[in-house]
Parts: C-alpha cells; sequence; structure tokens
C-alpha cells in the first residue's frame, strides 16, 4: 500500500477512502503501522477514520491485512488492536539469517486468547529483494490524507444522497415547491445538513430561487416547460 513492496499494486487512495468493490478478496499490506494508528498528532483523526472504516468491513469483503509495526502496544490504538487477530513478534539473528517469530491470538470462539505458535524462518535474507527496506518516506506524504479531505468524502455523499431526494420529488410529480417543503423533505430523510447548505446545493442544481411573501420557491425541474405539465 506504502510502495514499499516490489510485487503487487500500489492501492489508490480513493479506493481506500470509499472501500471499492476492488478490494474484495485481497491481501493489503500495511507499512510502518504505527503511523496510521495513534502515534502521530498530525493527523490522527483522519488516519483513524480509514483505519476504522476498513477494519470494521474487513470479515465481510474477504480482505486480510499483514502490518508490521515498530510499537505496536504503545502506538496503535486500542480500537484498531481490538479488530487484529494475530500479534506476531520477531527477532532477526543476523548471524544466523533467522527470523525467529512468536504469534499470539487475540482470542476468538474458535482460539482462546493468548493462544501462541512459535517458528523460524531460515534463510530470511532472500526476501530481502521483495521489500524496500531502505527506503524512507513520510506516510503523511505519500497518503496526502487530511482532515479536509476527509470532510469533503463524507459530504460528496450526503450531497449524493441530498440529490436523489430531489430525484425522487420530480418523480412524485413535484416541480415547484417552497423551501420550507423541500427541507421538511430532507430532515424526513435524515439529511443532517444545514438550511444554508441545502439552499447552496439548491442554487447549484436547479438556479436561483423565486422571491414570495411565503418564502423562496424553487422550480426543482427546470427542464420541464409549463406546457409538458
Amino acid at each position: 500500500m506504502n510502495n514499499v513492496l516490489k510485487f503487487g499494486h500500489p492501492l489508490d487512495l480513493n479506493d481506500l477512502l470509499n472501500l471499492t468493490e476492488e478490494l474484495n478478496d485481497t491481501v493489503l499490506f500495511l507499512d510502518e503501522f504505527q503511523t496510521l494508528g495513534a502515534d502521530s498528532l498530525r493527523s490522527m483523526s483522519s488516519m483513524n477514520f480509514i483505519m476504522s472504516q476498513l477494519l470494521m468491513q474487513i470479515r465481510k469483503r474477504n480482505i486480510v491485512i499483514i502490518a508490521n509495526t515498530q510499537n505496536y502496544y504503545r502506538s496503535i490504538s486500542a480500537r484498531v488492536q481490538y479488530q487484529v487477530n494475530w500479534v506476531i513478534d520477531c527477532m532477526y539473528r543476523a548471524d544466523h539469517d533467522t527470523i525467529y517469530f512468536t504469534a499470539t491470538h487475540t482470542g476468538s470462539n474458535e482460539i482462546p486468547e493468548g493462544f501462541k505458535k512459535r517458528g523460524r524462518l531460515y534463510r530470511a535474507s532472500r526476501f530481502w529483494d521483495y521489500y524496500q527496506s531502505f527506503q524512507i518516506q513520510d506516510p503523511y506524504t505519500q497518503f496526502s490524507v487530511t482532515s479536509a479531505s476527509i470532510r469533503e468524502s463524507q459530504e460528496q455523499k450526503i450531497k449524493d444522497n441530498f440529490n436523489q431526494v430531489i430525484d425522487k420529488l420530480i418523480e412524485n410529480g413535484h416541480k415547484e415547491l417552497y423551501f420550507s417543503d423541500i427541507y421538511e423533505v430532507i430532515k424526513q430523510n435524515n439529511l443532517n445538513i444545514s438550511e444554508k447548505k441545502a439552499g447552496t446545493w439548491l442554487k447549484d442544481r436547479v438556479g436561483k430561487p423565486k422571491r414570495t411573501k411565503k418564502g423562496m420557491f424553487y422550480d426543482i425541474d427546470p427542464d420541464v416547460d409549463d406546457d409538458d405539465i
């Protein structure tokens, strides 16, 4: 995912944020996982948003996540740790060219908490060429994820739902409506947007409203002529 592997496909940020179907039945590798958990204050909220959304969906999507970190217990948030199945502690002995590891299960209906497996990976250096271990990168530069981009993604989803409500009103035969009536339908559909935001989106979609003594009056289906009704 962070472009540190010399095989596989780099993950596009939009795919991660939107959890597209292309992620189904995949294996994701996350390098330096502590930078995506709760270690850095620079972008903790946005990183936690991504991880929370992803981890809640992995079982439904048959996604396997393999992540490495230097400080799992101290730096990864409790919410993320709760979703982890196996914690694998590794130690590399250069003189033996061997990785010694202990895998500890966090507990499930099938496997008790604390169940351990120990093993060794001989001739470990044969795998070094697959991993750019000396590549130094700032993960926040790679992802370019900010709180603003998260809010923009969330707002677009709300706007899409807003437009679906307007489309439904048009399908039901409504051509012109007062803003108060439109906004009431928006609230009935559990869209949490302000009157100002709704007015802005309506103006962007159908143009300026007519001002009357009763309030703003919108032609929500301007493509339809009066003679066609």
